[in-house]
């Protein structure tokens, strides 16, 4: 039984959709038809945003939601499964190979797949696709090709140019209901507020309309010169332009063609060398990326903020804000010509360019560059941050990653950024981490500090994943090479290797886990993360002995290092070990109190499988004295470990104590009541369980103050009672920032003071404990 998904990842468009009224209720009639559906076209026909809008209108109709794959980024079709994987958030804790696991999570699903970009990636793509529709009978694919996919049951739909206004149309009314007209006036007018349609430009936007073939991207194009150029100067130039063109579908795609070499000519110099270097970044990039990756060599980098504005005028890069930071794209279309520039020996005005080669190394570099910082500053309060920082990189990433796989000579680069991500391959990517770690490792089997510093993060993640075999093999190498080769590292590899050990019940882990420990300690600090995890280690070899003693003051060690330091995803762990820990000495109430304050903190990163582990421990441990509720959890999660191929807590003692806790709730329900409340879980999704635990009861820690009368608060300073009032409110940071009239900066530093003051480790504990203050003070 398939558990009901969110509804899916479409993204917000950032400008008005145009037209396509009959198109899109084609679309509609044969997806009803088939399920597979392919839209064809040469570029810039606007394939993608009549599939978003298909896609739109038909999404009440897929239980299982509509989910975007973005293929254009994917430059090696290995890894079109994964992309795919990730696209639909499978959950990963086995070996399986991606194309397996992507068939057992669709199976039972009911859901649209909008594949993009399909052409490049044609023969992997189409027998992919045609597994999967077999696999999952109610699946359902809306694909966007230049070319047909070739699968059998496929219905193929051309998108056309949009209808052109009449030749020679001389009032408004006979050129009202042209969609190509009313898509140029719609870009002309975002661009300049006071353009307007008139008697006066009427035949002039018309035969704009006409040169351009109805072509969506070119209209686009031509829009944004609309804000320097008159329609009668634009028109004269087209006409000029053009006037060899035929018409036809060929002439439609010299039409595309020769908008684009026009916007080209159009832009100034330091632009064009702009536009040809951006081709090497595969989504989303920013300006201090711009700067590191395409400056120098006749574009100074004072100057790009300038350059990159220009571009964004003439409508060749998009610009939006995400998360807070402003973040540029180019269409597809635009940047295979801006890679065609690159490639030609001859360059820009005669110039010598720099060749591709050049900037995917200075590309790599940057993300080698991104990857340390996000190492460094892992370990910390800014986590959140940096998951979604990095999902929104990672079609970059795997760019820089397959760059290095391809050229020999950076073969040790790509092995640093992809061991520096190790914790965010652990957050939600495990299988594809554990893949290029592989890769990169066999590729390059020479001894070095990069391979050292891949082997024990292939350990962890491997381990993660479940492949004990694997990531002892790597633990074991990266132990034989760390003190040649990289003494740096050896805390870490000694925590891996000792690791290795206590799951196998070898007592030799406890000598190298306290070395790490010693290790850690001296090299990065007392509160540093890999004091953390040293001390966690320590923990988990005594608990898995039998020595409360040693795992508890361990345990406590490493979760003081993270209140302190305002870590949350260690902190979710540790609390979560701590207090099965708890629960096996017979103390249900520290599991439970431990275990929430786990989930609020593992939701805000967020760790999906933490979170579902969190849930496993809650029904462990009798959700609250509610089987009801135990029972559904058990569902929620066994249904997410089915989809995963895997559990976290297959081993014992969890496995005991897991099915023990079944067998209690079912013995205390009765079989119907079980079965009843069981299947409830199996059709609700994680969302939803953690609504309903965290709606249970007021979120408190077990180290949060217990007593709401006023002694905490009063603790507070005058202006971090400000702070939890807004914090109350739901306002982030920036926005308490800008209501008290004070740095950012400030407002963190007056935020983790209401931590370390009050106990709680999360915005939501601060808000419910206000909350109930003010509620006993009424």
């Amino acid at each position: 039984m398939a558990s009901r998904r969110p509804s899916g990842n479409l993204p917000t468009e950032l400008s008005s959709f145009v037209g396509r009224r009959l198109e899109v209720v084609e679309g509609r009639q044969l997806l009803t038809r088939s399920r597979l559906v392919t839209l064809t076209g040469p570029g810039g026909v606007g394939k993608t945003r009549l599939a978003l809008q298909i896609a739109e209108t038909v999404s009440r109709a897929f239980n299982g939601g509509v989910w975007l794959v973005e293929l254009a980024s994917v430059s090696d079709p290995a890894n079109v499964a994964e992309v795919i994987a990730g696209s639909l958030r499978v959950p990963e804790q086995s070996a399986r190979a991606p194309e397996d696991a992507l068939a057992a999570f669709l199976s039972g699903r009911e859901l649209l797949l909008l594949v993009d970009n399909c052409e490049h990636v044609l023969e992997t793509c189409s027998g992919l696709l045609e597994d999967l529709l077999r696999a999952a009978p109610r699946l359902h694919v809306l694909a966007t090709s230049r070319e047909i996919l070739s699968v059998p049951g496929e219905l193929v739909y051309a998108v056309m140019p949009l209808g052109l206004p009449p030749d020679g149309a001389d009032t408004l009314a006979s050129a009202a209901d042209s969609p190509a007209l009313t898509l140029l006036l719609d870009r002309a007018r975002a661009a300049d507020q006071r353009f307007e349609l008139d008697k006066h430009n009427l035949a002039d936007l018309v035969q704009i309309c006409r040169r351009l073939d109805g072509l969506p991207l070119a209209l686009e194009l031509a829009a944004a010169q609309l804000r320097s150029l008159s329609p009668r100067d634009l028109t004269k130039r087209l006409d000029s332009r053009f006037a060899l063109l035929n018409t036809g579908g060929a002439g439609r795609r010299r039409s595309l063609r020769h908008t684009v070499e026009w916007s080209f000519e159009l832009c100034t110099k330091p632009e064009r060398r702009l536009w040809s270097r951006l081709s090497v970044f595969t989504a989303d990039f920013e300006l201090d990326a711009i700067e590191a990756v395409c400056g120098g060599d006749a574009i100074e980098e004072d100057d790009i903020p300038t350059v990159v504005f220009g571009l964004v005028d003439k409508s060749i890069l998009l610009v939006q804000t995400l998360g807070g930071r402003r973040c540029f794209r180019m269409l597809e279309s635009l940047r295979d010509y801006g890679l065609e520039l690159l490639r030609d020996q001859h360059g820009i005005g005669g110039e010598v360019p720099l060749s591709e080669e050049e900037l995917r190394s200075r590309h790599l570099a940057y993300y080698a560059q991104l990857g340390a910082t996000f190492e460094r500053g892992w370990f910390g309060p800014e986590q959140p941050m940096w998951v979604a920082r990095m999902n929104a990189e990672l079609p970059n990433i795997r760019a820089a990653l397959q760059f290095s796989l391809d050229h020999p000579e950076h073969l040790r680069t790509g092995q640093l950024l992809a061991a520096d991500l190790c914790h965010f391959w652990l957050s939600g990517t495990q299988r594809e981490g554990a893949a290029w770690l592989a890769r990169l490792l066999d590729a390059d089997p020479h001894p070095s500090r990069e391979r050292v510093h891949a082997l024990a993060a292939m350990s962890w993640v491997s381990s993660v994943l479940g492949l004990a075999e694997q990531s002892a093999g790597a633990a074991m190498a990266a132990l034989d090479l760390v003190h040649e080769h990289a003494p740096e590292w050896t805390s870490r590899v000694y925590q891996h290797s000792g690791m290795v050990r206590a799951q196998q019940g070898d007592s030799s882990a406890l000598p190298l886990l306290e070395q790490a420990l010693a290790l850690a300690r001296r090299e990065a600090g007392d509160d540093s993360g890999e004091a953390a995890y040293a001390w966690f280690c320590v923990a988990f070899f005594h608990m898995l002995s039998g020595d409360g003693e040693g795992a508890g003051r361990a345990f406590t060690e490493s979760f003081t290092i993270c209140r302190r330091t305002g870590e949350r995803w260690w902190l979710g762990w540790t609390l979560l070990a701590e207090g099965f820990f708890s629960w096996l000495a017979s103390d249900p109430t520290t599991i439970e109190a431990a275990v929430t304050d786990a989930l609020v903190n593992l939701r805000e990163i967020p760790d999906v499988r933490g979170c579902v582990t969190a849930l496993n421990h809650l029904a462990l441990a009798g959700a609250h004295g509610d089987d009801k509720l135990a029972t559904y959890l058990f569902g929620v999660c066994d249904e997410f470990w089915r989809d995963a191929g895997g559990s976290l807590l297959d081993m014992d003692p969890w496995a005991t104590a897991l099915s023990a806790a079944r067998r209690r709730c079912r013995d205390a329900l009765g079989e119907e009541e079980y079965d009843r409340a069981y299947r409830r879980g199996r059709e609700g999704t994680v969302d939803d369980a953690l609504a309903v635990v965290l709606g249970k009861r007021p979120q408190t820690s077990a180290r949060a103050p217990q007593r709401l009368d006023g002694e905490a608060y009063a603790q507070l300073t005058p202006r971090e009672a400000d702070v939890v009032q807004l914090l109350t409110e739901g306002l982030s940071n920036r926005e308490i920032a800008e209501r008290l009239v004070l740095s950012v900066r400030t407002v963190e530093t007056h935020v983790q003071n209401i931590f370390n003051k009050t106990g709680f480790a999360s915005r939501a504990q601060v808000a419910a404990w206000q909350t109930s203050r003010r509620a006993i003070q009424e």
